[in-house]
């Protein structure tokens, strides 16, 4: 029901990049609102410092055959509230700037 939308909004995401820059490629374009400056060569280039850096930790880890314990989540409940106020906490941590509005969330 949402991949049509989803498609529809892409594609004029697409259209408004090329008129922006039409010499640019179209995320490093759209990109710019976010991380003013930034190139997909430059997160491309992050990401391959990351796959090479976790796939040997992450095959050590398979070859011990490690699992994740994760029953600590089973039938468990969360409060709703220490839920809302530990992910302004991450997103704050990470430097965004947030106005708290808890209660219209």
């Amino acid at each position: 029901m949402f991949s049509p939308l989803l498609r529809s909004m892409v594609s004029l995401l697409k259209e408004i990049a090329h008129h922006i820059d039409p010499n640019k490629p179209v995320y490093d374009v759209l990109l710019e609102d976010y991380e003013r400056g930034f190139t997909t060569s430059q997160i491309d280039k992050i990401f391959q410092e990351l796959k090479d850096g976790l796939q040997p930790l992450l095959k050590k880890i398979v070859a011990k055959g490690w699992q994740p314990d994760g029953s600590f989540l089973k039938n468990k409940k969360f409060d709703l509230e220490q839920q809302k106020k530990f992910c302004f906490q991450i997103a704050e941590d990470c430097g965004f700037e947030l106005v708290r509005r808890m209660k219209e969330i």
